[in-house]
């Protein structure tokens, strides 16, 4: 019925199995022989992961866990296989602790996490986004700022589109303290409009084209954005709720650069 894709690399439905072989084995005796079932070894996994585990008589729990070599390092499974163990023996001996207080970390791990890995304060200049943006531009205007596919254009081309869009936006009203929608897809024009639409002082409110009709109009007419700076292809999508439109392309972005940068209006 899912009718997922497939694939002879991994199985359709999980990758990932936990097995509780809890069933009663039964040997069996035939005319001068004397049979037991051994467990045979493929010498392949069926899954990324497998917790084959079975409650055999006279030995308690034992467990085999079969991974996929080609995903996992054998140091990397036994660190799980450990961390399994670690939480088993804490529900079993504190079986009243609910599922969301057994701690799944190793000792040491915790402080690793919330200190050390975390301690990435740095001292930052009280500038807006935009003036980051221009520093930068002008530390460094050739150099390669954005690259999506064949196009990459440099700190000083991305500020200059920039700037026109922000001229551009301002010519029709768009500023401080109002929203100016973006619904554009992916590609080195989407940056330069977030960073336009930022110079001009308005904030930005992102539209994904691909969301659902009616959530599409419930942003459109509760944010209700100055203008949507869109495509002739996202446009398309787009719910006809009284917000003007603006094409990326009708705002001269790509015309010969203007000597007169505008001055960010707002700080962010």
């Amino acid at each position: 019925m899912l009718n997922p894709e497939r694939s002879t690399a991994y199985q359709p439905l999980f990758q990932v199995m936990f097995a509780w072989q809890n069933i009663v084995r039964q040997d069996f005796a035939l005319h001068g022989l004397r049979v037991t079932l051994e467990p045979a070894s493929t010498g392949t996994a069926k899954f990324d992961l497998f917790f084959n585990m079975a409650d055999l008589p006279g030995r308690g729990v034992v467990g085999h866990l079969e991974y996929a070599t080609e995903l996992f390092e054998r140091g990397t499974v036994e660190a799980l296989a450990e961390r399994f163990v670690r939480v088993v023996r804490q529900m079993v001996t504190e079986p009243g602790k609910s599922v969301d207080l057994v701690d799944a970390l190793v000792p040491g791990e915790r402080d690793l996490l919330l200190a050390e890995l975390n301690d990435t304060a740095r001292e930052v200049p009280e500038l807006s986004l935009p003036e980051l943006f221009e520093r930068q531009a002008a530390a460094t205007p050739a150099a390669i700022a954005v690259v999506f596919g064949d196009e990459m254009p440099t700190y000083r081309e991305l500020d200059e589109r920039a700037n026109r869009l922000a001229r551009e936006l301002r010519r029709r009203g768009a500023g401080p303290e109002s929203l100016v929608g973006l619904a554009l897809p992916r590609s080195a024009d989407l940056v330069v409009a977030l960073l336009g639409i930022l110079k001009s002082g308005a904030g930005y409110l992102p539209i994904d084209p691909r969301y659902p009709s009616g959530r599409l109009e419930f942003i459109l007419s509760e944010a209700r954005p100055h203008v949507v700076l869109t495509d002739a292809e996202a446009a398309g999508v787009l719910p006809d709720v009284g917000v003007p439109r603006l094409f990326l392309g009708d705002t001269g972005i790509s015309e010969a650069a203007e000597t007169d940068a505008p001055r960010v209006l707002c700080r962010l």
